[in-house]
């Protein structure tokens, strides 16, 4: 499948965004170790993460993809990846798009919500002339799952063998990213059992909101880069100018050294 994905990619009309997600439809694996690495594309066993899928296939097939636009296409924060919802089902296939809003609910806006929550928590103890330190993170945990993470995290290895740490299981920034995608996906599906819809359905625009922030923000920080590199030349700025100058009355060229 990955050498049939790069002799589609050489192509010269071919649309390396569509055959990505069409290679992904057909991909059969929810896991594996490639290239060194574990890959869970399929996080609890249910949530489709296209954009790990997408790196590995970058992996595998080289210089068949241009990397420059391929790292913008994962950073954009949109999660159908620019396409319409429509389009991104179709080249997805049902069965995926379905699992890819497993992992967008339960892992994307589950962490933007987590953040959100933690954000409130820190302004509040601000406004109150407390330090903002990890406490924040801790009453973030309590609010939304009733309980810290110390204490969550050996819950979660307990139900999960494959994760299983001991009793207190790795620190917070020792766990790789496959692990926190699945602890996030567990402490959403926990959440889901123990809170009442309205609730539920306040946190998820509330983690909605917080992604919009985001994107804004991501969109924002490109503008900016893009204004700085269309800034013109001051040399050929300067010589313009004095040609109009030029044109309106007699005037002595100079030459215009930048330091």
């Amino acid at each position: 499948m990955i050498a049939a994905l790069k002799k589609r990619l050489r192509q010269p009309e071919c649309d390396w965004k569509t055959a990505l997600l069409e290679a992904m439809a057909q991909w059969p694996l929810a896991g594996e170790d490639a290239g060194g690495q574990h890959f869970d594309y399929l996080t609890g066993g249910e949530a489709f993460d296209w954009r790990l899928l997408a790196i590995r296939f970058a992996r595998a097939v080289g210089d068949a993809l241009p990397h420059a636009a391929f790292e913008a296409w994962l950073n954009d924060p949109d999660p159908a990846g620019g396409f319409a919802e429509a389009e991104f089902t179709r080249l997805l296939g049902v069965e995926k798009y379905r699992s890819h809003l497993n992992y967008f609910y339960g892992v994307t806006v589950e962490r933007a919500l987590l953040a959100a929550v933690e954000a409130e928590i820190t302004k509040r103890r601000v406004a109150l002339g407390v330090s903002a330190t990890e406490r924040s993170r801790d009453e973030a945990f309590e609010r939304l799952y009733e309980a810290l993470y110390e204490a969550l995290w050996p819950e979660f290895c307990a139900e999960d063998k494959e994760r299983e740490r001991g009793k207190s299981g790795p620190k917070r920034d020792q766990a790789s990213l496959a692990d926190m995608d699945a602890f996030t996906y567990w402490l959403f599906k926990r959440r889901m059992k123990r809170m009442d819809p309205a609730r539920l359905a306040s946190d998820t625009r509330k983690g909605l909101t917080q992604l919009e922030r985001m994107r804004t923000a991501h969109e924002r920080r490109l503008r900016a880069r893009l204004a700085e590199k269309a800034v013109p030349d001051v040399g050929g700025a300067a010589s313009s100018r004095e040609g109009a100058g030029a044109r309106r009355r007699p005037v002595k060229r100079r030459s215009l050294k930048l330091q």
